[in-house]
């Protein structure tokens, strides 16, 4: 993919893709957009993986080669470097960490909530496969909590999430929102109108959000909203309702998604595969404050530009085990990308996002404890380097690293003697 620019990759079904074209349009950066068809595989061709070997967007690349994945990662690496507006990502450091706390806090609220309703009740059952029902209702419950804590806390005293102005993370958060247009489709379940209809400052907050960045939020959305309508027109042909549950068999897709070429990983019909991308998890929040001088941030280096980028991954191994949406290739894209070549995910020196990332691992010690499935040990069997990495994390951290996992292991040790019981009533 010849450039002689700065570019972002991006598709616009992606919420972090608009997410990061919202941006790059609003702030007026010197950026190219280059679309990159998720509906064609395109993001699995040897020329993309070439560049981003995640095969996910969006991901920007500058003229010089760098390259750095993860929508959060990429939003504060433009903003840094640009130098936009301050409203965008305050240089006042405690203004700037409660954008980073309201992008981080997205991930496992919002963002589940609305994804586990769209895949299962309208994307899974549009594609001919078999969603969850259990998944789809537990994140009606999730998006409720999370609207509750927008209205209740992050919108409580101020019109948007971080303070007076809008911000990156609002871009992020509301993104998630607006993908539940998409329920338009879903032949059960509670409309985005019903769900958003108890909770007035959210409402006021979304219409607020696209008042400020219009006319390109309009822009963005308009294939959201064709894929939309394809769903509405999808939810019509079916005759009576057809529900997801383990006894329910999704109709077929549309006669035009038929004959589709299959996604390498997903083995799932090219159209929604993507609840891969919207895997893209963003960037934890934590701050780099090692450089001293608070409030006072200087242009981000590519080390820490690149350590925001991989800290997602932690989000990444949370949100792929629970969120319903395919199999989770973290573990690949651990040994494959954030440790290829390097012995820590940041390169050569151990940074608080392999301690994040780490943190997810070990608590699958618990798996000692479970009745069925892979133990944690088979399913980092295949990844040498990723086991490799957890001994060095370990390694570099002792004492303390043993120190705050004992707690972990009398959990584990409780939950072995739980599974000895249930095993023992078994065979009564």
């Amino acid at each position: 993919m010849g450039q002689e620019k700065d570019a972002v990759y991006f598709d616009f079904v992606s919420q972090p893709s608009r997410a990061v074209v919202l941006f790059v349009r609003c702030a007026s950066l010197p950026v190219e957009e280059r679309p990159v068809a998720l509906r064609k595989g395109q993001q699995r061709s040897k020329e993309y993986l070439s560049m981003n070997p995640l095969g996910k967007v969006p991901c920007l690349k500058e003229a010089d080669g760098f390259v750095l994945p993860e929508s959060a990662a990429i939003l504060k690496y433009l903003a840094q470097k640009h130098q936009v507006a301050d409203h965008w990502y305050p240089s006042n450091l405690r203004q700037r960490a409660r954008v980073d706390a309201a992008m981080d806090w997205h991930h496992w609220t919002a963002r589940r909530g609305a994804a586990g309703q769209v895949w299962n009740r309208v994307l899974a059952p549009m594609s001919g496969q078999q969603g969850s029902e259990a998944i789809a209702e537990g994140s009606v419950g999730i998006l409720k909590q999370a609207l509750q804590d927008l209205e209740g806390y992050w919108l409580a005293s101020t019109p948007y999430m971080a303070g007076e102005d809008i911000s990156i993370a609002d871009l992020l958060v509301v993104m998630e929102l607006t993908q539940l247009h998409m329920l338009n489709g879903a032949l059960k379940g509670p409309s985005m109108e019903g769900q958003l209809q108890p909770f007035r400052k959210v409402q006021k907050w979304l219409q607020r959000t696209q008042d400020a960045t219009q006319p390109h939020f309009s822009a963005v959305h308009q294939m959201l909203h064709k894929a939309s309508a394809n769903a509405v027109e999808w939810k019509g042909s079916m005759k009576g309702g057809v529900g997801v549950g383990p006894g329910d068999q999704p109709r077929p897709p549309l006669s035009c998604h038929r004959g589709a070429p299959q996604c390498i990983l997903r083995q799932s019909p090219w159209p929604w595969r993507p609840y891969c991308w919207l895997a893209d998890l963003h960037t934890d929040s934590e701050k780099m404050l090692s450089k001293g001088m608070a409030g006072e941030f200087g242009k981000p280096t590519v080390a820490d530009a690149a350590e925001a980028g991989m800290k997602n991954f932690r989000h990444t191994l949370m949100y792929n085990s629970m969120s319903g949406h395919g199999r989770c290739t973290s573990g690949q894209d651990l040994e494959g990308y954030w440790l290829a070549s390097a012995p820590f995910m940041a390169e050569e020196d151990i940074s608080i996002a392999d301690l994040l990332v780490v943190m997810e691992l070990t608590q699958l010690h618990m798996l000692d404890g479970a009745l069925k499935g892979p133990s944690m040990e088979e399913q980092l069997q295949p990844f040498p380097k990723v086991r490799k990495w957890m001994e060095r994390t370990q390694e570099t951290t002792e004492p303390h690293f043993s120190a705050v996992h004992q707690m972990l292991h009398k959990a584990t040790a409780n939950a072995m003697k739980w599974k000895g019981s249930m095993k023992g009533q078994s065979r009564l």
